[in-house]
């Protein structure tokens, strides 16, 4: 079993005896044809602007009759699940979102590349093709909010991003997500997958 990353402090944590942690950047590295039975790639791709050229990579390494698993976030779904109950809350929520595309637009990340997996594989002459999307609700001051507080602290060094949320507005936000009464629906995980032909 083979684990790439360019950052590979975590997976160097692992101590397994059939893991080997490789450094690697899929756009750039050398990549081995055909050498794998299974390839999985987890929130990945939608943060490389070069998204194609890596896919072509990950189905190159393939070996005929392997199996392609890619999990890519879809965030169509970011939103309050009743925006009447706290219309303040609603706007914060859309507001983020907006810059959340804007800045995403500007360094060349795709928060709705899942719903695009499923194209672009089948565009790659995959065979067995098949998808699902796992949506959770997240509450405020769990993990999955931290996690966008720190997204949101990130936006603030995009102009771009900035211009769609005032900084008051970016700091109630960033304090609305440690509330356990705020509820909102995080963003779909869409999973697809698909086996390179043998031919």
């Amino acid at each position: 079993m083979v684990a790439t990353d360019i950052d590979t402090r975590f997976l160097e944590a692992l101590d397994f005896s059939n893991l080997e942690v490789r450094q690697q950047n899929i756009v750039t590295d050398a990549v081995e044809e055909a050498g794998f039975d299974l390839v999985h790639a987890r929130a990945v791709l939608m943060h490389l602007p070069e998204r194609q050229r890596a896919l072509d990579r990950l189905v190159a390494a393939l070996k005929p009759g392997g199996w392609l698993l890619l999990e890519e976030g879809e965030y169509i779904s970011h939103a309050l699940p009743d925006p009447r109950i706290d219309a303040a809350a609603g706007e914060l929520l859309a507001k983020h979102k907006r810059a959340l595309d804007i800045g995403g637009a500007t360094s060349g990340i795709d928060f709705y590349y899942g719903r695009r997996l499923f194209g672009d594989l089948l565009a790659r002459g995959i065979a067995d093709i098949g998808s699902e999307g796992r949506l959770e609700m997240v509450r405020g001051g769990s993990t999955p909010a931290k996690f966008l507080q720190r997204t949101g602290q990130q936006t603030r060094q995009q102009p771009q991003a900035s211009a769609h949320m005032s900084e008051t507005e970016r700091d109630a936000f960033l304090t609305l997500l440690d509330d356990p009464a705020l509820l909102y629906l995080g963003p779909i995980l869409m999973a697809v997958w698909g086996r390179k032909p043998l031919g």
